[in-house]
């Protein structure tokens, strides 16, 4: 029996990478789950527009400007290159400016400035450099109510566990998270723009 379905989640919130996460918010208004395994993606397909010359990356996604390039063979806008264009507003799935956002108030920063930080509220600091996560470390011994959530280095890792990590601020009871910052580079170009909506 063929299967459609909306996210499993409210509007707005974060996305579920769990049938957790989808009992959590959704148990008392569905009649049951399909448990599908923990994604070995994490965050939502990228969605590419092929109605104008160039294609273009509406929402960036685990699939790169550069893997759509190498199977199209001609030059792809990136999301970022869309985001520049005047007017460019694609109503597309994911595109408000705050989304997948945890009750917790979502900082992303990068290790230097954790050192400054004086914190009075539960805090979960995820990171995945040495220096970030040497600073988070400080962090909890001057502040106490401070957790360490060490994530690999790569990116598709850090897709792959972004959702779950901002959920369990949530259920841990932290009043805000502060994410390491991703690089720049095309590879971050996804995780970056969860990041950007989840902190608006």
């Amino acid at each position: 029996m063929p299967v459609a379905a909306p996210s499993a989640n409210r509007f707005g919130k974060v996305s579920p990478t769990r049938a957790s996460h989808v009992l959590a918010e959704l148990g008392d208004r569905i009649p049951f789950i399909l448990d599908g395994d923990v994604p070995e993606v994490g965050i939502e397909s990228t969605i590419v527009s092929l109605l104008d010359d160039q294609p273009a990356i509406l929402r960036p996604g685990a699939i790169t400007a550069a893997q759509i390039e190498a199977v199209l063979g001609v030059a792809v806008k990136s999301h970022g290159e869309v985001s520049k264009t005047p007017n460019a507003n694609p109503r597309v799935s994911g595109a408000l400016e705050k989304h997948y956002s945890p009750d917790a108030k979502v900082w992303v920063l990068q290790a230097s400035e954790l050192a400054a930080l004086q914190l009075q509220n539960k805090t979960l600091c995820v990171g995945w450099t040495d220096e970030f996560l040497a600073q988070a470390d400080a962090l909890r011994e001057k502040c106490g109510e401070v957790l360490v959530e060490a994530l690999s280095d790569k990116p598709g890792e850090v897709a792959k566990a972004l959702y779950a990590t901002l959920r369990q601020a949530d259920e841990l009871a932290c009043r805000q998270v502060l994410f390491e910052k991703p690089g720049q580079t095309p590879d971050w170009e996804a995780v970056n723009d969860r990041l950007k909506r989840a902190s608006a």
